[in-house]
């Protein structure tokens, strides 16, 4: 593992958790976001905490970002980031599915990696590692929790 992989490992906060909750505040962002961006990509990161082994992913920390129907590159700023949890990005497409270039970007950051595909609804919300492989989560909302 490289000096800079290990250094925004510590950066992002690598703890251990073996289970990840999306909250209702934070899926409200992430489909509002999505929506306004759309027909373009949007990209941001999630904030959140570790308690009792569980990563809540609560809000989105917004970075500036350039998009097109394609894709989405953030401008991360470090110390705005440093309480960073999670990533989350767009697919105007109805594929919620990680590209080639996704996958790269998921590996440089060892964090929950969220996609959400048009028409952007919580249950077209998913979850990737590192190296795109799928994950478990749960969506937390008002009146119902949605185990992925």
């Amino acid at each position: 593992m490289g000096f800079i992989t290990r250094l925004l490992g510590r950066m992002f906060g690598r703890e251990q958790f073996g289970r990840i909750v999306l909250t209702q505040d934070a899926t409200t962002q992430v489909v509002g976001f999505a929506r306004r961006a759309h027909p373009n990509e949007f990209s941001a990161l999630l904030g959140g905490s570790i308690r009792d082994k569980t990563l809540y992913l609560t809000h989105i920390i917004y970075q500036h970002f350039e998009a097109t129907e394609r894709s989405a590159t953030m401008h991360i700023d470090t110390p705005v980031t440093a309480g960073a949890r999670g990533t989350v990005h767009s697919h105007p497409s109805h594929d919620n599915l990680p590209s080639a270039a996704d996958k790269r970007f998921f590996n440089k950051y060892s964090m929950p990696n969220f996609i959400i595909a048009h028409p952007y609804l919580p249950s077209t919300i998913a979850c990737y590692d590192g190296y795109g492989r799928p994950l478990s989560f749960t969506l937390v909302g008002k009146h119902k929790t949605y185990n992925r």
